[in-house]
Parts: C-alpha cells; sequence; structure tokens
C-alpha cells in the first residue's frame, strides 16, 4: 500500500478483479475466473519467493497468469486498485469508549475517508453487533440497540453519498 500498510489478499478479490476486467473486455461468461483466482492464491502463498508483495507487481502477475492461460484481452483491461479494507466496528466502539457514540462516528468516518483516500474501493466494516451492544452498554439486544445499529447503517450510507466517496468505492457492514 502507498503508506507501506499490510494487507492480506483474499481469493474473492482476486476473482473480482478477473471478473470486472472480463466485463470490460466483452467477456460475459467467466466460468474460469474462480479457479483463475485461487490458483493466484496458492501460487503466492506456496511458490512465491517473498513474504510480501506490491500492488503493481501483483497486478504484472495476475497480469501474465492470464496471458498464460489464454485471455490476454483481459489482460489488456486489469485495472490495479487497492485491496479492500477491513476495520473492526468493536474495535471502533472500544476506542471511542462506553456510551460516546459521537467518538464511534468520528473514528468511522476518518476510517471511511482513510480507505478511500488509499486508493481501496471497498471496505469492511465487521463487528456491528459486537460494536452496538458495547455502545449501548447492554447485555442483550434491545431496541436502542436497534435505533443504533440503524444510525450506523445510515451514517455508513451518508458517507458513501459524500463528495469525497463518489465513485468506485462502497462497504459492506456486517
Amino acid at each position: 500500500m502507498p503508506r507501506g500498510e499490510v494487507v492480506r489478499y483474499e481469493e474473492s478479490w482476486f476473482l473480482n478483479i478477473i471478473e470486472e476486467a472480463a466485463r470490460r473486455a466483452g467477456i460475459k461468461d467467466v466460468w474460469f475466473a474462480e479457479h483463475i483466482a485461487r490458483g493466484i492464491v496458492i501460487y503466492l502463498r506456496e511458490r512465491f519467493p517473498q513474504s510480501s508483495i506490491g500492488i503493481e507487481e501483483l497486478f504484472e502477475k495476475i497480469s501474465q497468469t492470464l496471458h498464460v492461460v489464454g485471455f490476454p484481452q483481459i489482460a489488456r483491461e486489469l485495472e490495479p486498485s487497492a485491496p479492500p479494507a477491513v476495520t473492526s466496528l468493536e474495535s471502533l466502539a472500544s476506542q471511542a469508549g462506553n456510551a460516546f457514540e459521537l467518538s464511534f462516528f468520528q473514528l468511522l468516518g476518518a476510517a471511511l475517508r482513510d480507505a478511500r483516500a488509499r486508493g481501496s474501493v471497498q471496505i469492511h466494516c465487521a463487528g456491528l453487533s459486537p460494536a452496538v451492544t458495547r455502545l449501548c452498554q447492554a447485555k442483550r439486544w434491545g431496541r436502542r440497540c436497534e435505533v443504533l445499529r440503524d444510525e450506523i447503517l445510515a451514517f455508513v450510507a451518508s458517507e458513501l453519498a459524500g463528495s469525497e466517496s463518489r465513485g468506485r468505492f462502497s462497504a459492506i457492514v456486517s
């Protein structure tokens, strides 16, 4: 990553990259994409000599693979991008402190903006339920938890609709 962050590459990300490039190349049937994505992960895990790889080199490896297996038109359509960012909502809630919802929303907004600034096109915000129960200081899920959960989802949607986040940036909240 540009600032030296370490990111774990996921097979699903490779699959999305290949499917998107195939779509741009006008190829609709991408039955092979899952196999290629899995092969890239296996290569990186078991045969790649270094313990890390940069985005540019990674996309070069993906391009080479697509050429070798007979899909140069897809290789030409690859667009290097940062992998999806991941943030723990529970960790943000912990940093904000119990019942400090304002701090939580500030931290969440910063995480979304930071992921976009690093070039990620997607952020996965994991741990919604534990974050909500921590912020509500609730032992059991209740109406207050439902309201806060809905506020968090609305906040993320609002941030995505904002001018800084327009374009190909999306979020998964789970």
